[in-house]
């Protein structure tokens, strides 16, 4: 199972980071998590390359906030295969997830329906703890944010974010080769804001990788007004409690044995 952490931005994209999208691809499959302006990449001659023979994309959303949607109607170009969406809904979020999506994709949003796209696979509503896609078997987390999102874990490879892990994750995430986790804040930034819970920072991820026996960790959704300085240390505080932690770069690619 290859990992691309192809937007690694919290809010809004940076010169060197999209907002929130990671592709999986194994031998006969592709998933991405989220659809934020990461899925632009899927323009490049690498992905090109690298999803070539593949027809069908998994995509799945962990809530539907812009900056993890802000790409999906661009599949509708970007994508020659056939597009099936997993969208969570109630009991998991606070929102209706087949009402949400029809707005998204039409007037005054957007000008074409998804159930019209040509490319157009079907829709899951999510309102369960396990999904089966392909080669993927998902498992599910609801969490804690404005709104509600979900968290996911397929194999040994976990998805966080938008919500603070906490205990509640260690279960979820235990024994994970790799954990993307939401760390919007360094702890100076999480000691002062006001909506702890709705995002993670370094030390509290690292408590909990530690506590979960998690093997590398990787921070993401990370306040685009971090500049190097400021990543370092949020990085260097990190790995005090967890020191496998880094910060992945959107050209890096990851391997997790299935």
């Amino acid at each position: 199972m290859h990992i691309y952490p192809i937007g690694t931005a919290g809010f809004i994209p940076t010169q060197n980071r999209e907002t929130s999208c990671v592709l999986i691809k194994t031998d006969k499959s592709a998933l991405l998590f989220d659809a934020g302006t990461g899925v632009r990449r899927l323009a490049d001659d690498k992905y090109r390359k690298i999803l070539s023979g593949i027809d069908i994309l998994h995509v799945f959303l962990s809530h539907l906030h812009l900056d993890h949607t802000a790409g999906f109607t661009w599949l509708l170009r970007l994508w020659p295969g056939k597009i099936i969406v997993y969208i969570p809904t109630r009991p998991l979020v606070q929102f209706d997830g087949k009402e949400s999506i029809n707005i998204y994709t039409s007037h005054p949003f957007f000008g074409l329906p998804i159930e019209r796209w040509p490319n157009f696979g079907g829709i899951n509503f999510i309102d369960r703890k396990e999904v089966d896609c392909g080669e993927f078997k998902v498992r599910i987390i609801a969490q804690k944010h404005s709104g509600g999102s979900v968290g996911y874990r397929t194999g040994n490879f976990a998805y966080i974010t938008d919500a603070e892990p906490g205990e509640n994750h260690v279960d979820f995430i235990r024994d994970c080769e790799l954990v993307l986790a939401d760390t919007m804040y360094d702890e100076a930034d999480f000691n002062v804001h006001d909506n702890k819970g709705e995002h993670g920072w370094g030390l509290g991820n690292a408590g909990i990788c530690r506590e979960a026996n998690v093997k590398k960790l990787g921070l993401i959704h990370i306040d685009p007004s971090y500049n190097g300085e400021r990543l370092d240390n949020l990085l260097n505080q990190t790995r005090t409690i967890f020191p496998h932690a880094f910060i992945p770069l959107e050209s890096d690619e990851y391997y997790i044995a299935p």
